[in-house]
């Protein structure tokens, strides 16, 4: 194995190629891949037995948020702290080729986002610092950033308010911006959720780096989406117009003095008002905007086949896939907890559709229904709708045709009968906040879907949940008077008390 310093860039692999103004090694068939790290921490790196990419993508560590086909992981290294790993199950051709056509060469979005990382860090640390990137030759992906130490998302630093005027904190949100897009870099995925305030310092740090470009000079029309991208995740409740107006005021002050800007401040912001109201229905920033809770953390117990939280990991039985989880009777059951609640397991298991089987060959990410409940729970719970606790969900290959599942939640009680009034009224109330959510009750499960925890009406059956990415207020009603039909009509009234309230 090679081992060389280009750029202040430590890469390992077995064969040099240049690309793009640096060296760039990569490994033959039979190595497990090509990795980059940074000089500074490459020895730590080595000493905690990270020498190849597959050591990097099997770092044990709680994911913090995911999708189907990467997740981020945050990781514990000794003598360097905590980490992030941003891990790629299967990086897809489409995603290469995309990567190639904007001029990043035919990588994943990890080792693009990598590289971004590894230029911008030469004009401002306002980014988070990379540690390590590569792929291994089964087209996984990873990169590897530090940790943010003290510092909070914008969401959460509005709800908490700390130390800083918000009108000042703002300008100094536009002052990086603008340095930014001066350096060259767009900024796509610019939302609240990726900005970073240092709760001590007040330094702003920007993340997710993965889908801006390098440019000479950024246009006005560019600038304005990204500023529009940033204004539509953030809710007209939590900041005010004024605050908006400083951020915008010092993120274009540099371009209007260098450029003759025709346009003046407040066209510029009707103009970024109007786009931000078209990508406000985008589901991505309306959960951002509406979001109230933390997502929950899971942990891989044993791949995609187990994935728990860390209150189920304290006592979860070993090996992991043992029954009941996974057994040859798939009937949905009631299980006690070893810590004395009681869980609803719901098992099953699925044939692969054509589009599956192609999956499954290719290696690509499974979708079953425990994925579907599971991210169903995860997003009842960020809105603060009360339900079911997601704890546990995993699949498996049964065979080459089929898959099978589970999920596991608790606490379950056995459903309610409407009986009493208060009840009925808060019937009202949490079918209004579901349609707030994005989702639908079946009509006919009215009576199987609810039932009450510590005098308080919560969902007990996420299967008769349906997710739409768009409710429109005609079809809430809709169902709301589908629902009434499975009901006795002296009700209707206390129920649309409590929707309407």
């Amino acid at each position: 194995m090679r081992l060389a310093m280009q750029h202040n860039t430590l890469i390992f692999g077995s064969r040099r190629r240049h690309l793009r103004g640096y060296y760039d090694f990569r490994s033959n068939a039979s190595s497990s891949g090509w990795i980059v790290v940074h000089p500074l921490v490459a020895q730590r790196m080595q000493e905690c037995g990270l020498w190849t990419a597959d050591d990097y993508l099997q770092l044990p560590g709680v994911i913090v948020s995911g999708h189907p086909d990467r997740h981020v992981r945050r990781v514990y290294l000794p003598r360097i702290g905590q980490a992030y790993l941003k891990r790629q199950h299967y990086v897809t051709l489409k995603e290469r080729f995309r990567n190639w056509r904007q001029g990043h060469g035919w990588v994943s979005r990890s080792v693009r986002e990598g590289r971004m990382l590894q230029l911008i860090s030469q004009f401002t640390q306002n980014v988070p610092q990379w540690l390590a990137f590569g792929e291994n030759n089964r087209n996984q992906a990873f990169l590897l950033v530090a940790s943010l130490d003290d510092a909070v998302d914008l969401h959460h630093w509005i709800k908490r308010n700390e130390g800083l005027n918000p009108r000042d904190l703002a300008r100094q949100i536009g002052e990086v911006i603008a340095r930014f897009h001066d350096y060259g870099f767009t900024l796509p995925d610019l939302t609240a959720k990726h900005i970073f305030v240092n709760t001590k310092s007040h330094r702003i740090v920007v993340v997710d780096w993965a889908s801006s470009n390098r440019c000479l000079f950024v246009p006005l029309r560019d600038r304005i989406n990204d500023l529009a991208h940033l204004h539509a995740s953030i809710s007209h409740e939590s900041v005010g117009v004024r605050e908006r107006l400083a951020l915008l005021s010092s993120a274009l002050a540099t371009y209007r003095q260098q450029s003759a800007c025709r346009w003046n401040l407040p066209e510029l912001a009707r103009w970024i008002d109007r786009l931000s109201q078209h990508r406000s229905a985008r589901s991505s920033l309306r959960e951002q905007r509406q979001s109230q809770d933390e997502a929950p953390e899971f942990i891989w117990l044993a791949q995609e086949a187990v994935c728990v939280t860390p209150e189920a990991a304290r006592w979860w039985p070993h090996p992991p896939m043992a029954p009941p989880f996974y057994d040859e009777n798939h009937d949905d059951m009631t299980w006690v907890l070893p810590t004395g609640e009681t869980g609803y397991l719901i098992r099953g298991c699925s044939r692969l559709t054509l589009k599956g089987l192609w999956n499954s060959w290719r290696g690509y990410p499974l979708s079953t229904p425990a994925q579907y409940w599971a991210r169903l729970l995860v997003h009842l719970q960020r809105r603060g709708v009360p339900a079911i606790r997601l704890l546990a969900f995993g699949h498996r290959l049964r065979s080459w045709h089929s898959v099978e599942w589970f999920v596991l939640c608790a606490p379950y009680s056995f459903p309610c009968s409407f009986e009493d009034d208060r009840l009925l009224i808060d019937l009202g109330r949490l079918l209004r906040r579901l349609h707030e959510a994005s989702c639908l009750l079946a009509p006919t499960a009215i009576h199987n879907a609810f039932s009450v925890y510590n005098d308080q009406l919560y969902i007990c059956q996420i299967k008769y949940i349906i997710y739409r990415k768009r409710i429109s207020k005609c079809k809430a009603i809709n169902n709301l008077y589908s629902i009434l039909k499975y009901l006795p009509f002296h009700v209707h009234k206390l129920i649309k008390y409590g929707y309407e309230k």
